[in-house]
């Protein structure tokens, strides 16, 4: 009885992690997330529209987000559920995906565990691929 208990609080907790990660992302982020929700994954962000830190900021949540699945603070299928199609949208955009190798070159680490973005890359190839869509799939929605 207890473990149920201490599960179902864990799930509430996972849960209101989701939840504030959905808000910040709703109310801090709407521009950016309306320009990228809004068209192609061709669509420029940067310099004009976004500048790097704004792209920094909005795709460093994904990244927590990430990063607290791999640490099973938030159960995966949370995380998807609520948020599966704008990491699959923000991942898919050209100049985020730019960004983030831009800044694996800068680090000189393109790949592994401690790779820069390596929390949003899992969600999002996770959400792409339990949607069974790629990013060529995603500009015809």
């Amino acid at each position: 009885m207890q473990n149920k208990s201490l599960r179902d609080n864990q799930k509430v907790n996972s849960a209101n992690f989701v939840l504030k990660i959905s808000d910040k992302l709703d109310n801090k982020y709407s521009k950016i997330m309306s320009a990228i929700d809004n068209h192609k994954s061709n669509y420029k962000l940067l310099p004009k529209r976004f500048s790097e830190k704004q792209l920094d900021d909005y795709i460093s949540t994904f990244e927590t987000l990430g990063n607290l699945v791999q640490q099973d603070v938030i159960t995966k299928e949370m995380a998807y559920n609520e948020l599966g199609y704008d990491l699959e949208r923000a991942w898919c955009n050209q100049d985020v995906r730019k960004y983030i190798n831009d800044s694996r070159e800068a680090d000189k680490n393109i790949s592994g565990p401690n790779t820069f973005y390596m929390g949003f890359e899992e969600m999002a190839k996770y959400s792409l691929a339990r949607d069974k869509k790629t990013c060529s799939d995603m500009d015809q929605e």
